[in-house]
């Protein structure tokens, strides 16, 4: 500050836009034999706009994703496969106790037959004894 301003402690510095550009109105007026570059900072003594360069920017490159797309599509291929499996296989052991259910109502129902049967052959049977 010393450089620009001398000894000066009371003078605002001027808000810089950019480092050729004052804002309308907020740099302080010149007195009789100043420099009228006063406020504009060299390029080299700007912190901001050292060791910078402006270029344009640069695409981030596509990873290979093949290789992961690959590896997923195992993973899920495997997974449908015995998720088939084991589909099957619940549906072979619910075949398995649908034929037992029948199996065992089938048996069930012969049993009742024969119990109805004799049942109605008792009555007959007693039925005739007490007719005649």
């Amino acid at each position: 500050m010393e450089k620009h301003f001398g000894g000066d402690q009371d003078v605002r510095p001027a808000v810089v836009i950019n480092h050729t550009t004052f804002a309308a109105g907020s740099a302080t007026p010149l007195r009789n034999g100043e420099n009228s570059n006063v406020g504009v900072p060299e390029p080299d003594e700007d912190g901001f706009l050292t060791g910078t360069s402006h270029g344009a920017k640069t695409k981030k490159k596509a990873k290979k994703v093949t290789e992961g797309v690959k590896m997923l599509l195992d993973v899920f291929t495997d997974k449908w496969e015995e998720d088939k499996e084991r589909a099957e296989a619940a549906r072979k052991e619910d075949n398995e106790n649908t034929r037992r259910m029948l199996q065992t109502i089938e048996a069930y129902q012969k049993t009742v037959d024969r119990i109805g049967t004799a049942f109605v052959d008792a009555l007959n049977k007693y039925g005739d004894r007490s007719a005649g």
